[in-house]
């Protein structure tokens, strides 16, 4: 596979002197106007994938100080005689997950929070002017090189992760989602159990 991808329609246009990504260009409309929409593409090195779910109420956001992993290889790594019979580690499109992460810690938290969570928050409220109330699902990726890169955001709670961590979260749900409601997420407390969670999906 290639390492650069472009979005059908968006030719390059020029590369980024300052990251060296290949930068494309179309465009669209939006709310009657017509603008130019830039997209970026850029290899990731392969690292662990990590899932990150805030809440924001519009006015405060509510980052979880906990995060699940989407597991996604068939076979462990030393699992040779499989791996070698199916020609390779399958991807299984991330049909298992764990809570509390093996690499979780207040350091990694607090990173995440501080690169990924506040910036694009505050660009939401401040930048974009949007109220937005509910979940931003972060899909992150930290190589081996400690590169910490976003390499999806969403609107919605991640499957199989959102299990897995609603069930380490102690906090009443209930009242979660009622302080998003009423913009008071600013007085919630989050409370962690001590157990480990596994989710495991089966398809036929």
């Amino acid at each position: 596979f290639s390492k650069l991808f472009f979005i059908p329609d968006c030719p390059p246009v020029g590369i980024d002197p300052s990251t060296g990504e290949y930068r494309t260009v179309s465009q669209v409309e939006i709310d009657g106007s017509i603008i130019d929409c830039y997209a970026v593409a850029a290899f990731l090195e392969p690292g662990l994938v990590r899932s990150h779910l805030p809440a924001v109420d519009g006015a405060h956001v509510m980052p979880l100080r906990m995060f699940a992993q989407d597991y996604k290889p068939a076979f462990d790594p030393d699992d040779a005689k499989s791996i070698e019979q199916f020609g390779g580690n399958l991807n299984t499109g991330g049909t298992g997950c764990y809570c509390p992460h093996k690499e979780v810690s207040p350091w990694l938290v607090n990173r995440i929070i501080k690169e990924i969570v506040n910036p694009t928050v505050n660009a939401i409220y401040n930048d974009l002017g949007w109220a937005y109330k509910g979940i931003i699902y972060f899909g992150l990726n930290l190589d081996p090189y400690d590169q910490l890169d976003v390499f999806e955001i969403n609107v919605r709670h991640g499957d199989p992760e959102w299990p897995v961590i609603a069930r380490k979260l102690s906090t009443d749900l209930f009242e979660i989602g009622m302080a998003v409601w009423d913009s008071t997420l600013d007085r919630i407390k989050q409370v962690w159990n001590k157990q480990h969670y596994v989710d495991v999906i089966a398809m036929i």
